[in-house]
């Protein structure tokens, strides 16, 4: 299988946890009979939903904003890239204001470790024969190595979250809880994930 299939596959994958995410964390509006029986509760309806829909896509990009590049420049060292002209890369792309002030370079750098953690991740997937994302995590990982990757990610997203709440002197705490409740769900999620992938080699 081409290396360009294989980052299909895993990009896919991450998607589909994304949206799973989406799904979990936002509280996605409801509909009642009586906003059918009432017009105007059923247009606050749909403003509801379209807002759900944006802060949806929102959400997802924002997930998956480090995953795409850390993806990226795992199929470039794949495809024979050197190590360093992939970090110099990702450094561009990511420091988009080299004179920004001290927080946003926090920013910058919490979001570089997380992408360096996920590019050799990809680059194990990648580097696998397997064709479904399942046994490229088998082939590439032991069970309790899997899941101190899995310890190591949720830390690293956690510093770029924190970071990203030090730009805002008194945060949201709605806000803050839409974290806390991003953090639980995907730590649950990934590691039922992970009981799932490996199940099998215990069968």
């Amino acid at each position: 299988m081409e290396s360009s299939e294989k980052q299909e596959i895993v990009a896919l994958h991450e998607r589909r946890f994304a949206g799973e995410l989406t799904e979990a964390v936002l509280e996605k509006p409801e509909l009642s009979v009586w906003m059918i029986l009432i017009p105007f509760l059923f247009i606050v309806f749909i403003q509801r939903q379209q807002k759900f829909k944006q802060l949806g896509e929102t959400f997802q990009r924002g997930f998956m904003y480090t995953k795409n590049h850390a993806l990226e420049a795992a199929a470039r060292l794949v495809a024979g890239a050197s190590a360093q002209t992939v970090e110099e890369e990702l450094a561009q792309k990511v420091r988009k204001n080299p004179d920004a002030d001290a927080p946003l370079q926090q920013i910058y750098q919490a979001q570089l470790n997380e992408i360096t953690l996920l590019t050799e991740h990809y680059r194990r997937l990648l580097s696998t024969q397997a064709a479904e994302y399942a046994v490229m995590v088998r082939e590439a990982y032991r069970p309790e190595e899997f899941q101190q990757f899995l310890v190591e990610l949720a830390q690293r997203e956690h510093l770029v979250n924190e970071a990203a709440a030090s730009l805002n002197s008194a945060p949201d705490m709605t806000w803050r809880d839409v974290i806390k409740k991003l953090e639980e769900e995907t730590i649950l999620r990934r590691k039922k994930e992970a009981d799932q992938i490996f199940s099998c080699n215990r069968e």
